[in-house]
């Protein structure tokens, strides 16, 4: 017993002593535990307090050592100003197609962000620029980016100013469609802030549901800054991309429109496309008007050509452009008004099927009814791109000869890309007749040829088509000789015929000037004079949203967006 009670009593003893140690360590490390804290209280200070001194000292060297340093925060501003905008308005700033070398998008830099980061003095400078931050596009931008939540960034940093909106949503971004939300991130970002829409161009594919949540949202808008709006929506299932897409109630009626019908004053310039109809603004004030029918059939339109007619009398336009089967043309003609279709401040005109390259029978009938109705006092260029001009049974049969087509200020016609073209020309009399003081006459592209040989055909006689004519463009492959002459003998009988003078791309002239020891083109030399026609210099360039360069403001390198009625150098 006496060797069991000493053992327990030294047990005990022991487990005495080891609390009583536990006591002592864990006083001991509660102690250190909160030197630590302090310390790292301390360091923390003092991390802020070197940061601080870091800065600064960081400013006065760059300020002692470097001319950039010395700048003033007022110039430095204007340098970024002039950074940013550079980079926005390059050629090749926002590609819409991927590179043809390396099958991938060009990436395009955010050159106001790259100044942001350099150091803390222009961090502050640029972020104080609010309208550098008023502008936005994702266009050119890899899709694995979170362009929402740089949109909302942006439009926050840029205050109360008009926002500048370029927008691409396509098929293609991952999961889209099948999204749980109706509407895509960033096109729910961007519509939250349509009250401070100031230039907006958005190209989506989206649901009908996703249509009408944008139509609830902007019903009670307001867009007093809004200038220039380009919208194109198209079905986010491929599979209906070129079925009826059910128009809103209403949206092509009148001028009222659908979207921001309380105040939309501001708007000039305004682009409507896709099979999708609906988001129409407000547009009493619209000057310059492009309809785009790219992908609609000829029975999927929305807008009859009554709407049409209707609206575009109802509207001060000086530019209108159409494109493929916006309008929807019945099996009969539609009926035109006895009165026809005035449109007094009109100076620019292009109808045309870039897409397809050749006429639809509701193209050309939708054309014909329009010319045949129009007066249009001040026009001053028509261009036709891609489609049958006139449809010559049509002329006969709806108006017998009764055209009130009338635009003696026309001083330019283009005839772009026809490959379509009507089989005897009969339509040429009957556009000349309506522009009898036509100045200019371009060929290009392909059907150019044949365009050549009914320009050939038919002026003859004593009379040509056009007797003021002054120049001639035929940008075409290979255009023979002999239709040239044929074509010009009657000019030079014409009051300004001495004067005439024939331009064609540089490489054929080249050529010619190589090998004309014919006497035809002894003939031709001895009726006109020949020049180069270079791109850019020749043509005024007046792509489907510009009447005048300083009346809206529309970045150079965005007017790519639509390149289809531009003339470049044909490829021989």
């Amino acid at each position: 017993m006496s060797a069991t009670y000493s053992a327990a009593i030294l047990c005990s003893q022991a487990q005495a002593t080891a609390s009583s140690r536990l006591a002592d360590l864990e006083k001991e490390r509660e102690e250190i535990a909160k030197q630590r804290d302090a310390l790292l209280k301390q360091a923390e200070v003092l991390d802020q307090e070197l940061s601080t001194i870091q800065r600064e000292h960081g400013r006065l060297h760059n300020t002692a050592i470097s001319a950039a340093g010395k700048i003033p925060d007022e110039l430095l501003s204007h340098i970024f100003i002039y950074a940013v905008e550079g980079s926005r308005n390059a050629p090749d700033a926002f590609p819409r197609v991927f590179s043809s070398t390396t099958g991938k998008q060009p990436r395009v830099p955010l050159t106001e962000v790259r100044i942001s980061h350099v150091c803390s003095r222009w961090r502050d400078v640029v972020l104080g620029e609010e309208h550098l931050w008023a502008f936005f596009s994702n266009i050119g931008r890899p899709r694995t980016e979170d362009h929402a939540e740089r949109l909302s960034v942006y439009a926050n940093r840029s205050g109360d100013l008009p926002l500048e909106l370029w927008i691409d949503i396509d098929w293609k971004e991952p999961s889209y469609p099948q999204r749980p939300s109706p509407l895509d991130p960033l096109l729910d970002v961007a519509i939250s802030y349509g009250q401070y829409w100031g230039c907006v161009s958005i190209h989506a594919f989206i649901s009908e549901a996703a249509q009408g949540t944008i139509l609830d949202r902007l019903i009670e808008e307001s867009a007093p800054d809004l200038k220039y709006l380009d919208l194109v929506f198209y079905p986010a299932n491929k599979s209906q991309f070129y079925n009826t897409m059910p128009a809103v109630d209403g949206a092509m009626e009148g001028v009222e429109g659908t979207i921001f019908p309380r105040n939309c004053d501001s708007l000039t310039h305004l682009k409507l496309g896709g099979p999708i109809i609906g988001c129409v603004p407000h547009m009493e004030n619209v000057t310059s008007l492009y309809l785009d029918g790219t992908f609609n059939s000829e029975r999927t339109s929305n807008v009859t050509f009554e709407m049409f007619r209707d609206l575009i009398t109802t509207l001060p336009l000086q530019s209108l452009t159409v494109i493929d089967n916006f309008i929807k043309i019945a099996d009969a003609p539609p009926i035109l008004p006895v009165e026809g279709i005035e449109m007094e401040h009109l100076k620019h005109l292009r109808w045309g099927n870039p897409v397809r390259g050749y006429s639809t029978p509701g193209l050309t009938i939708a054309l014909t009814c329009f010319l045949a109705a129009l007066r249009a006092p001040s026009l001053e260029t028509l261009t036709f791109l891609g489609i049958e001009p006139i449809s010559p049974n049509t002329v006969v049969n709806l108006f017998a000869g009764q055209s009130m087509f009338w635009c003696p200020k026309v001083h330019t016609f283009a005839i772009l890309n026809n490959r379509d073209f009507p089989q005897d020309g009969d339509w040429l009399p009957f556009v000349a007749r309506g522009t009898p003081n036509l100045k200019t006459l371009i060929v290009y592209g392909h059907g150019a040829e044949p365009v050549m040989e009914h320009l050939a055909e038919k002026n003859h006689g004593r009379q040509p088509l056009w007797s003021h004519l002054e120049s001639l463009i035929d940008i075409g492959i290979d255009t023979p000789v002999a239709n040239y002459v044929s074509f010009l003998l009657a000019q030079k009988r014409a009051e300004h015929g001495g004067n005439f003078c024939l331009k064609i791309p540089k490489d054929r002239l080249d050529e010619w000037n190589r090998t004309s020891t014919t006497d035809i083109h002894e003939e031709l030399k001895g009726i006109c004079r020949i020049d180069y026609w270079v791109a850019g210099r020749d043509f005024p360039v007046l792509g489907p949203w510009e009447i005048e360069d300083d009346e809206v403001f529309i970045r150079p390198s965005l007017r790519a967006r639509d390149t289809r009625f531009l003339i470049h150098e044909p490829l021989l």
